[in-house]
């Protein structure tokens, strides 16, 4: 057998051939792949023409001769930009939802711990009307309860717990009896 300067033989050689000429097939096909890819990517599909067609026979010439050739012109590729309408509705909707966002700005810029209100527990129930500009309370004593410490304890939590300046806002208490 005849050796080669790398020590293989003839045999191997034929092998190696071999080899090489499969990965050659296999690097065809990959090339090919590569470029047809992005062919069917890029490409959109043509249109069925069978739905357009109608019963008119002058009607289905022209849409069978057209052609289903993609355009390649500039113009084609540029993206068209979709600007939604509103309808009177929506504008109106959107109308009512920009005042009532104001006013609960407005109102959380004035009264800005006014998420921390209401209160309640069970001998009392106290929130702020931003109409009247003043706290309501609700008192629920039993029989033995006073009064007077429910209302206590309703501004200490008010004003300790829930850091509410009460300094400048008054308060209607009202008293149901269980």
């Amino acid at each position: 057998m005849e050796t080669f300067r790398t020590g293989a033989t003839k045999s191997d050689q034929f092998d190696f051939h071999k080899l090489l000429h499969k990965k050659w097939i296999i690097s065809i096909v990959v090339a090919f792949l590569l470029v047809l890819i992005p062919l069917v990517i890029f490409f959109p599909k043509a249109e069925n023409n069978s739905s357009s067609i109608s019963q008119n026979p002058s009607s289905q010439q022209t849409s069978t001769s057209q052609s289903t050739l993609p355009s390649t012109t500039p113009e084609d590729r540029k993206v068209k930009v979709l600007i939604p309408t509103l309808t009177v509705q929506e504008s109106s909707q959107l109308k009512a939802d920009e005042e009532f966002y104001n006013r609960e700005k407005a109102i959380n810029d004035q009264y800005p711990w006014i998420k921390k209100v209401p209160i309640r527990t069970d001998k009392y129930f106290v929130y702020f009307d931003i109409n009247k500009k003043m706290f309501i309370g609700l008192l629920y004593p039993t029989g033995e309860d006073n009064v007077d410490l429910i209302k206590a304890e309703a501004i200490r939590v008010l004003k300790e717990v829930k850091s509410i300046p009460l300094e400048n806002y008054q308060f209607e208490w009202t008293v149901f009896q269980k």
